[in-house]
């Protein structure tokens, strides 16, 4: 049995690979993927931070403790279709996705394994010329759970040397990361902007983001998490710290015009805002623009 698996080798499931295999280059990691992709990595390895890494590609039937999911909500179901084959009963799957409602999907589909909330935070990665390339592999997040089922997923992120934390406040964090993707994420791709903008007090492009993330505050403290003018505070905080010269994850996608996660964002503010009676129009208008966006790339 693997001690680990990882699904997605992107930005962010390449980082983690590579942090594994700097950490032991002997270490019990294997990549989920079939198909074409499988023989794709089999045959040439990923490249990370200009290195080449060799790729073992875990096999249906072959057991594995934890999965880290670290795919987009673009094509979870997809993944949810190719990790199937893999999800023996009391398998651990850690979603490193961004938003509130991957869990909620996972452990509708199976079951039979443990799948705590989750996020991935501080995390800087993306693509170069030759693969990925990344700065900071960020902090694996986790709770929501029984405590055993807690320390074994500590124990092997330990073992592999991954950084994690096991947070007894996991939802909140979620829900604060969710909300500072609501602003930032969004508005960056509706602008096609760095960083750098949003960071100017009094500014359009300020007022954009706040509004969107002020929205997705609301639904939060309507869908009964605890998220305070504290944690909004913090929000702006972060945002602040980035590199001004930096983009989102979102603002790359709308530029090299790639699926974005608006239904995982806007949508999922927009549906809690029908639920609760919470007004939404800055999400309802971004998810119509960047959904307008998206098909005429097609």
């Amino acid at each position: 049995m693997a001690k680990l698996g990882i699904m997605g080798l992107g930005a962010l499931g390449a980082a983690h690979l590579a942090t594994v295999l700097d950490h032991d280059a002997h270490a019990d990691v294997a990549v989920i993927a079939s198909g074409s992709r499988a023989e794709r990595l089999r045959k040439d390895g990923v490249v990370v931070n200009g290195k080449l890494y060799s790729v073992r590609i875990l096999e249906p039937g072959e057991g594995v403790e934890v999965i880290l999911l670290a795919v987009k909500n673009t094509v979870l179901s997809e993944a949810i279709a190719d990790l199937a084959p893999f999800v023996t009963p009391g398998v651990a799957i850690v979603s490193l996705l961004n938003g509130v409602s991957s869990e909620r999907e996972l452990r509708a589909a199976f079951p039979q394994a443990f799948v705590p909330l989750a996020y991935s935070i501080r995390s800087n990665a993306g693509r170069d010329s030759r693969g990925f390339r990344y700065y900071s592999v960020g902090v694996d997040t986790f709770g929501d759970g029984p405590a055993d089922e807690l320390s074994r997923i500590d124990a092997v992120l330990t073992e592999v040397g991954l950084p994690h934390e096991v947070s007894p406040d996991i939802q909140v964090g979620q829900w604060q990361k969710f909300v500072l993707n609501v602003g930032i994420n969004q508005a960056s791709a509706l602008l096609c902007a760095k960083y750098y903008p949003f960071q100017q007090e009094g500014t359009q492009a300020r007022n954009l983001l706040v509004g969107l993330a002020r929205e997705g505050l609301a639904v939060a403290q309507a869908h009964g998490v605890g998220l305070t003018d504290a944690n909004f505070t913090e929000i702006l905080r972060i945002i602040d710290s980035l590199d001004p010269a930096g983009y989102t994850s979102m603002s790359q996608d709308a530029m090299y015009h790639n699926p974005m996660e608006t239904a995982s964002f806007a949508g999922e503010v927009s549906r809690l805002g029908r639920l609760y009676g919470v007004p939404t129009p800055l999400n309802d208008a971004a998810g119509l623009v960047l959904g307008a966006l998206e098909e005429t790339w097609k």
